[in-house]
């Protein structure tokens, strides 16, 4: 009461007074942006404010914090004004209380509930904010495993005496030709020179470099082997005729 009254004035709704012989009321507080109303204000107690939770978050003044559940929303913190957004490679988690990263073979451009598959001919590690193509085996390599939207594709290297242009063959080609050999990861096979004849290296007979051709034999090139000279003939090793 102000004075001069038979009696005291209610306290106004959103106003309140703690005290006897109060002259006027309190303005009631207002919670603020990350807080909610857990208990109104009466005329005799202030309201009383929480944190929103984890998974919620609100601007202020409202009796409940909303639930972050729009799309790619989350909140890993308390008292938060507004829902965050889920990052690029990442999504929220069940409980909308942070994120986890896209598992390998999907991804994600940020500000989405779930992350997308990987298309056909494509791939992706752990935490993608986009798939690439997949790899495809170069010169002188073969395909070991194929690619799936979550692993790469594999590739090994041909070994000497074998030879791949690359892509998706699954094996490297045999250099068995006459006179063909190759050094390992080789594109293709090699053929060998006049006076020079190929190199069986190992019991699987791999053809793997070249051998000069022996005193007294000779090579017109492109042959597995040295020609003996003939009646009486004779040549310097690396010929490729007989005198």
């Amino acid at each position: 009461s102000i004075g001069g009254v038979l009696q005291c004035t209610d306290c106004e709704i959103g106003k309140y007074s703690t005290v006897t012989k109060a002259v006027g009321c309190t303005t009631a507080s207002t919670c603020g942006a990350g807080r909610y109303i857990k208990i109104p204000s009466t005329s005799t107690t202030d309201t009383e404010c929480e944190d929103c939770a984890v998974g919620r978050a609100s601007a202020g003044g409202l009796n409940t914090c909303g639930e972050c559940t729009g799309e790619g929303e989350y909140s890993d913190e308390t008292g938060l004004s507004a829902c965050k957004t889920a990052p690029a490679g990442s999504k929220p988690n069940a409980m909308r209380t942070g994120v986890t990263d896209c598992p390998a073979g999907r991804f994600s451009v940020g500000g989405a509930t779930s992350c997308a598959e990987c298309k056909p001919g494509e791939t992706s590690d752990a935490g993608a904010a986009g798939c690439r193509p997949c790899l495809t085996c170069g010169l002188g390599e073969y395909q070991i495993a194929e690619c799936t939207a979550d692993t790469e594709t594999r590739c090994g290297n041909c070994v000497a005496g074998k030879a791949s242009m690359g892509g998706a063959v699954s094996e490297c080609t045999l250099c068995d030709g006459p006179g063909e050999y190759s050094e390992a990861k080789a594109s293709v096979c090699k053929i060998a020179p006049a006076g020079y004849k190929p190199k069986v290296a190992g019991d699987d007979g791999l053809k793997t470099g070249t051998e000069i051709c022996p005193k007294n034999t000779y090579s017109i090139g492109a042959a597995d082997d040295c020609t003996d000279c003939s009646d009486g003939g004779h040549s310097n090793p690396g010929e490729s005729s007989c005198e």
